[in-house]
């Protein structure tokens, strides 16, 4: 079994970063130029991601390209537009693999108490995560009664 940390990872993410330079050029030349705008903000992000390697494991980098890739491939050929589940699995993944980096991050100082506490690390990962995916929610659908927090103070009027 490959460790977290595994060269073949950051090779990978190297790969899915030239793919995803390639769909950039692809949604410039259909034209679709808040996609290449999105897509070369993917690019940027996910190269800052990948050349932290004393940060985050190569996991992380291989997950976090990966959803750039996913969330890529769904603006170029338009899969977001489509009936079926595409849109919801791949933004669900994204914000899977945006609080998993991000988690990594932010909790850093705190990795040697979460090595002796793995469950008090999955709740934390796990209560990040709801929290961005709530607020995802938000910006993308006012008023949506199924984020499992109160919300009253968030509501416009």
């Amino acid at each position: 079994m490959k460790t977290i940390n595994w060269r073949g990872y950051r090779v990978i993410a190297w790969v899915g970063q030239a793919l995803l330079a390639i769909f950039v050029i692809a949604a410039a030349v259909q034209g679709k130029w808040s996609n290449a705008l999105g897509l070369a903000f993917f690019l940027v992000v996910s190269f800052v991601f990948v050349i932290r390697d004393d940060k985050l494991p190569t996991l992380f980098d291989f997950l976090f390209v990966l959803a750039a890739l996913l969330n890529a491939t769904g603006w170029v050929w338009n899969l977001f537009g489509m009936p079926g589940p595409y849109d919801e699995i791949v933004h669900a993944y994204t914000t899977f693999a945006i609080t998993l980096a991000l988690s990594f991050l932010v909790y850093s100082s705190m990795l040697n108490i979460f090595r002796n506490h793995t469950l008090l690390y999955l709740v934390t990962i796990t209560s990040f995560g709801i929290a961005i995916y709530c607020t995802q929610l938000r910006t993308a659908i006012f008023q949506i009664p199924s984020c499992p927090f109160p919300t009253q103070g968030l509501r416009r009027h």
